[in-house]
């Protein structure tokens, strides 16, 4: 996660944007007909928007930083507050009419699941490196990348069963992450092969790196042709 100074000086930044588009717009050289309405309005706005949420994001990360007993999870604290951030921001924009109606609630439910997923997830590795402080890091992000995967599966079979996205949703979603998984379980093996093949000296080095794109397109377009 960013650093607290680094936020505030991007905010800053961002402020000190939309105060010159404004004063500009105020001087009658930015005239409501001309570029400011078609352009620098909504990026004023859009500016504005990001202005408050770095500012906010920088207090509520420098509260949690500050904070001797919630130090050791400000950053859960943090990445759960900027998701958490987004869904009113979302209801500000929407009632300037930069997102359509109904936009709002979708990204509020949006925003809420990314947080429940951040939180499990953290809990999950947490859990994992207490209980099993031997398991070999790879395979111990491994098996969180896994975690991760099914809850997202899970969420989008709920979110279905609610009417809140389509009905074969869920099931999409599982393919891809099936073939994704295969994708890299097929460019792994070829990228070792080819590897051994540069140590061997059976082809020149710097070829391999182009092998093993070319491995990857063709693995990637053979699934592409699967899953449409």
């Amino acid at each position: 996660m960013v650093k607290s100074r680094a936020l505030w000086k991007t905010g800053i930044l961002s402020f000190v944007v939309v105060l010159v588009l404004w004063l500009l717009k105020a001087a009658g050289v930015l005239t409501e007909t001309g570029i400011f309405y078609s352009v620098l309005k909504p990026l004023g706005t859009i500016l504005l928007m990001v202005v408050v949420y770095l500012l906010v994001l920088g207090a509520g990360q420098a509260c949690f930083h500050n904070n001797q007993a919630l130090r050791r999870i400000s950053p859960l604290l943090t990445g759960v507050w900027a998701y958490l951030l987004l869904a009113p921001l979302s209801v500000v924009a929407q009632s300037l009419e930069y997102f359509p109606e109904g936009t709002s609630p979708i990204i509020l439910w949006v925003m809420v699941g990314i947080g429940v997923w951040v939180v499990l997830m953290w809990l999950f590795s947490f859990v994992l490196t207490k209980i099993v402080p031997t398991i070999n890091a790879i395979l111990g992000q491994g098996i969180t990348a896994i975690w991760g995967v099914a809850l997202i599966i899970g969420a989008t079979y709920f979110l279905a069963s609610v009417k809140l996205v389509p009905p074969n949703l869920g099931w999409q979603v599982a393919l891809f992450f099936i073939l994704f998984a295969l994708w890299l379980g097929l460019v792994y093996p070829g990228y070792f092969f080819i590897r051994g093949l540069v140590a061997n000296e059976r082809i020149k080095p710097g070829t391999d790196r182009i092998l093993t794109t070319l491995w990857s397109i063709v693995i990637l377009v053979c699934l592409w042709e699967v899953w449409v």
